[in-house]
Formats: C-alpha cells, sequence, structure tokens
C-alpha cells in the first residue's frame, strides 16, 4: 500500500493537466544561463553544470524505482504543486533549478590555488553548498514540498542526504570544471548522461522479464478458459459459507475470469517508475 505522500505524488504524475505557463519564462531563463555562459567561453562552466544536472537524473531514476519494487514509498518524493511531474521525486521546477545549480556554484569559485583555511577550496565550497542545500530541503520538507517516509532519511539524518543528495554532485562538477581537455569534459559529461540513459533502459528491460511470466501465465489462462467457455461455478459466501450456482444465479463467463486475472496481475504491480 503506498504511503500517503506517494499517494499525493502518483496523482499528479506526468499529467499535462497540471500545466502552468510560468514553465516557459523558466525554460528561457535556462537557456540564457547557458548562452550567456557558452557567450563568454566558460565551457568549463557549462559542463560542470551538465555533469551536475546529470549526477541528480541518476538520483531520480533510481529513487522512482525504489518505489516501483517497493510498492510502499520511494525515498523522497515531491507531491506539491508543480507545472509537471516527472518522476515521483522529480518535478519540472527540480529539474530546471539543478540545471543551473552546476553553474551557479562554480561561477563563484576562486583560483584552484586558493585555499580557505588551510583546506583546498573546491571541499569548502562543495561542503557549503551541500548544507546549504540539506537547510533549504528541511524548509521545503517544512511544508510538504519534499516528503520523507523512512526514518534513515528525514531530519533526524542529515549527514545522508548530505552525502547522498548533494556532496558527490558538486565534488563531481568541481572536478570536471578543473579538466585542462575541454573533450576530456565533453567525454565525461557524455559518459554521465550516457550512464542515465542506460540506467534507465536496463530497468524497463528488467521490468519487462520480470512481469513477462504474469503476462504470459494470464494469456495462457484466457485461452484455456475461452476453450472451454461459460461453466458453474460456486462461489463463497462472505460468512464462510457456499453459494451454489443452482440456487442463485451462478453461471460466470470465461470473460468475468480474464478480466479478474488482469485486474489481479495489475494490483500486483506498484506503480510510480
Amino acid at each position: 500500500m503506498p504511503s500517503e505522500h506517494a499517494q499525493q505524488a502518483m496523482s499528479h504524475l506526468r499529467d499535462a493537466a497540471d500545466f502552468q505557463w510560468y514553465v516557459i519564462p523558466l525554460f528561457v531563463i535556462v537557456l540564457y544561463i547557458y548562452h550567456d555562459q557558452i557567450g563568454r567561453k566558460n565551457y568549463s562552466v557549462v559542463f560542470a553544470g551538465l555533469a551536475l544536472w546529470g549526477m541528480d537524473w541518476f538520483n531520480e531514476i533510481w529513487n522512482s524505482l525504489v518505489f516501483h519494487f517497493n510498492g510502499y514509498a520511494p525515498v523522497w518524493s515531491a507531491p506539491g504543486e508543480t507545472a509537471y511531474l516527472i518522476l515521483i521525486g522529480l518535478n519540472i521546477e527540480i529539474c530546471f533549478m539543478f540545471a543551473i545549480l552546476g553553474i551557479v556554484t562554480t561561477v563563484m569559485l576562486p583560483s584552484k590555488d586558493t585555499k580557505i583555511l588551510g583546506v583546498p577550496n573546491r571541499w569548502v565550497f562543495a561542503v557549503f553548498f551541500s548544507a546549504l542545500a540539506v537547510f533549504i530541503e528541511y524548509v521545503l520538507n517544512a511544508v510538504d514540498a519534499l516528503t520523507w517516509d523512512y526514518s534513515w532519511w528525514n531530519r533526524s539524518a542529515p549527514w545522508l542526504i548530505f552525502l547522498v543528495g548533494y556532496f558527490p554532485f558538486l565534488v563531481v562538477a568541481y572536478w570536471v570544471h578543473d579538466m585542462k581537455c575541454i573533450k576530456r569534459q565533453a567525454a565525461v559529461v557524455g559518459a554521465i548522461l550516457t550512464f542515465d540513459e542506460l540506467l534507465t533502459d536496463a530497468a524497463l528491460v528488467a521490468l519487462l522479464l520480470l512481469e513477462a511470466p504474469l503476462h504470459f501465465g494470464r494469456l495462457v489462462l484466457a485461452g484455456l478458459l475461452r476453450l472451454v467457455g461459460p461453466f458453474p461455478l460456486r462461489h463463497r459466501r462472505g460468512d464462510g459459507g457456499v453459494r451454489d450456482p443452482a440456487i442463485g444465479g451462478g453461471e460466470v463467463h470465461v470473460d468475468d475470469l480474464v478480466s479478474a486475472t488482469r485486474h489481479a496481475d495489475l494490483a500486483r504491480q506498484p506503480a510510480g517508475a
């Protein structure tokens, strides 16, 4: 049984009826930011931004798979109002935010050789922005815009959100930013985005393989029942007794059974990935 938050998010999942026009100016702003950095020839900043965006997609994909397989809740969900809910924990607004977060957090970087209190500034900035992001998530959680259903991923465990949710993103973004060769930056970003795509494809194939036996069994049962045709069936009553079809109308058509097996099949498949 899905959690309350998961059910709320599922009610909006990829529902075009939620569309709001503010998505268009948000998209234009993202395009402008990237165009501006390209115009300044800050290609390292551009690749850093894409690297962080790709890292977030990885998190969002496995988070959706968690919900698909356990049927209860993802690690985080986004049940609040949105113009479009892409995945159960990723709405269009979050997607745009992560698309520019890598740029925002790298244009502020000082020279790589600069140290802060004796510590390389990349590590300091990664820790600072990760902590700031966790604080913002706390605020979003307080208004139920971003929800958590597990005791090991909530306000009592900020270190896990810090380590899994943000810190690796920024470390990879800064690593890509500091690469000397543009071709290498492009290759790494391409590898991240390709891995996201392969993960999605592998998950879809795995789901098809897991569900194929259920569908095959249903088809075989449907074929056998169609050969038999309508037949009498004894029904159990709620009080534990049985109702003889000869007494109260008990002929069950094969189409009813086929429909019942189809609904039972669907009931075993939690939606939401």
